[in-house]
């Protein structure tokens, strides 16, 4: 089982990705008065889908807490996203006209991606066993760490690189799709705040979920490597 702190990290990243799809739909949509499609947006019963808000980082920590017998990993994927994406279905049906509401259901989406990968990085580090296997030889034991090691800071790498493309090819979409969605000025500035908003809010959640255990992985594993091959005597999993 993960420490609180780790589960809680988790759940705070699902209660925050949802308070932010309910959020800005509430706050954004009834102002947007040139929307091309949706220009009449009222969302009386709004509070209604905020006051369940708690109970989705609720529902996430009480089930990265179980400790089934049978598949104890697949259980913390599915809990670490099945309630944010569960939350968001039901949520993107709650904002007529637009049913559903496809900003809630793609920021659910992403923010229960970001928890799944999170928790899956965290999963696969627990990998070196091997290194305790006295039956394999020193040597082959040596050169699987090397190559752990060099996978987790490509991953930790190309994973901060990707991430930089991905959010200014994402930036740019969301400027041209501001300035098809809505006609007036304001809205354009209105609808473009709130998306920089949810850019923002993602890359901190990114920042601190995948990429932080990407990195505190291939450390982890250098660090050990560098013992190893000073001490060959002291073998041990980096993370227990």
């Amino acid at each position: 089982m993960q420490p609180p702190k780790f589960r809680i990290k988790i759940a705070v990243f699902n209660f925050v990705g949802y308070c932010t799809a309910v959020g800005l739909a509430t706050v954004i949509d009834p102002l947007l008065k040139t929307h091309v499609h949706y220009p009449d947006r009222n969302y009386p019963h709004a509070w209604i889908w905020l006051l369940i808000s708690p109970l989705v980082p609720l529902l996430t920590y009480c089930l990265l807490s179980l400790r089934p017998h049978h598949a104890p990993k697949a259980m913390m994927l599915a809990g670490s996203s099945l309630p944010l994406v569960l939350a968001g279905v039901f949520a993107c049906f709650g904002f007529p006209p637009e049913r559903p509401h496809v900003g809630i259901l793609i920021s659910t989406v992403s923010f229960s991606g970001i928890s799944f990968l999170t928790v899956w990085l965290r999963l696969r580090a627990d990998g070196c066993v091997f290194l305790n296997n006295a039956g394999a030889p020193y040597a082959s034991r040596l050169e699987r760490l090397k190559a752990t090691t060099t996978m987790w800071q490509m991953i930790a790498v190309y994973g901060a690189g990707g991430y930089l493309v991905f959010t200014m090819s994402w930036a740019y979409t969301l400027y041209v799709a501001v300035n098809i969605t809505v006609k007036d000025d304001l809205d354009r500035f209105r609808l473009a705040q709130g998306e920089v908003i949810q850019i923002l809010i993602i890359t901190t959640c990114v920042v601190l979920g995948p990429l932080l255990e990407a990195f505190d992985n291939a450390f982890e594993y250098a660090t050990k490597l560098s013992e190893v091959v000073e001490n060959p005597e002291h073998i041990s999993s980096p993370r227990t």
